[in-house]
């Protein structure tokens, strides 16, 4: 029936924080909500984004929102150095009671028809089998690893206990237990560091520099320049819980994707050598916690040295001791950099992170490099969230 009939939206950037303005002044009818307003306003400021361009497709049913899908203006670094645009999908959500009806697919058909070199990457499983059927091909995968410090508690560990700078009591309730045994692992771990040189000092900042450790060299990759990580440390889209329980509405509407956890923090270092007025150097770490799991993210890192890549996994790991972290994402091309990585083999896991890609044509920038793509952990949306 025409009355059933769901209509997509497409919304430009120009037009984003209007369409937010408009829905808040008409009271959104229904419990869901297009874009929060923290992530719209970060939108509005990427510096990769032009007014015209696509962010928003919002799909409604009599007025009513019924699922969305995000879009992240990106760039493309191609072998010649130049540059070319590419869309990364993000944040794709159908209320509950209309899934089943093709509703996502429909979005993403959508967003196919704009002619434009698509690209996603840390999708859910779902997601990533309604991308195939839509046409989006697997390009390949970027490797991480992961330091997962909940395997403390599995009982093949309780042996190599003997090996903490203390004794950890028997007595204590499960978790006080694991807080003392993550407590110690971090100890253990940062008092067995190589001694840092003295020709090179971290300081945190609240906004990166050039830095002379950023190399995009290597084959074509997606570009991630100071400026874009300036802007994602400027303009997070997920924010720390107010402690006092306050909320920035009255709770009839609903943003599928948290914009508020307990905790949500960016952390910003540069590295410099002695003497020097310029950072040879940079690394940008996440901290975010559910109230289940906290876990340190290593978000964006330029490390020309060895000397810079230790200091690097120094910092991280300090910040990891200070939250209790339960998780600590490593970039593969830092961690040779941790001196530990063959003793705590028990801790680490090795992780790895799909892309798919749908270029407009055959002829296109992105269709030309796939093949010879070099993906990094930091690509796309993830380290926003």
């Amino acid at each position: 029936m025409a009355e059933d009939r769901i209509a997509i939206e497409r919304i430009r950037l120009k037009d984003l924080l209007p369409f937010i303005d408009s829905r808040e002044r008409q009271g959104e009818p229904g419990p869901l909500i297009p874009i929060s307003r923290i992530r719209a306003e970060a939108f509005t400021r990427n510096p990769y984004a032009s007014p015209d361009e696509v962010v928003l497709l919002v799909g409604f049913l009599k007025n009513r929102c019924i699922g969305y899908h995000g879009l992240l203006p990106g760039l493309l670094l191609r072998e010649n150095g130049r540059t070319a645009r590419v869309y990364w999908m993000s944040t794709v959500y159908v209320a509950d009671t209309f899934r089943g009806r093709g509703i996502a697919k429909s979005f993403v058909d959508s967003i196919i028809s704009l002619g434009e070199d698509l690209v996603a990457t840390g999708v859910t499983p779902e997601a990533e089998k309604m991308l195939k059927s839509s046409g989006f091909q697997d390009i390949g995968e970027v490797p991480y690893v992961q330091l997962r410090l909940e395997r403390l508690l599995l009982p093949d560990f309780s042996d190599r206990i003997e090996s903490f700078p203390e004794p950890v009591t028997e007595e204590a309730n499960g978790t006080e237990r694991y807080r003392e045994l993550k407590r110690q692992c971090y100890r253990m771990w940062i008092d067995g560091m190589p001694p840092l040189p003295e020709t090179v000092s971290s300081r945190m900042v609240s906004k990166i520099t050039a830095s002379e450790g950023k190399d995009f060299r290597g084959g074509p990759c997606f570009y991630r320049s100071i400026d874009v990580v300036n802007w994602m440390l400027s303009n997070p889209w997920v924010s720390s819980r107010d402690p006092l329980g306050r909320k920035d509405s009255d709770g009839t509407a609903h943003y599928y994707f948290t914009e508020q956890r307990e905790i949500f923090k960016y952390f910003a270092f540069e590295f410099y050598g002695k003497g020097a007025k310029n950072p040879s150097g940079h690394l940008v770490l996440s901290v975010s916690g559910t109230g289940r799991a906290t876990t340190v993210k290593i978000l964006d890192h330029a490390t020309g040295t060895a000397s810079a890549g230790l200091q690097a996994i120094f910092t991280a790991l300090t910040v990891a001791r200070d939250y209790l972290a339960d998780r600590v994402d490593i970039p593969t091309g830092l961690i040779d950099a941790f001196p530990h990585r063959n003793s705590a083999g028990f801790l680490m896991k090795a992780q790895t992170r799909p892309y798919f890609a749908h270029p407009a044509d055959a002829d296109s920038p992105l269709a030309k490099s796939i093949g010879r793509l070099r993906f990094q952990y930091f690509d796309g949306d993830t380290p926003f969230t």
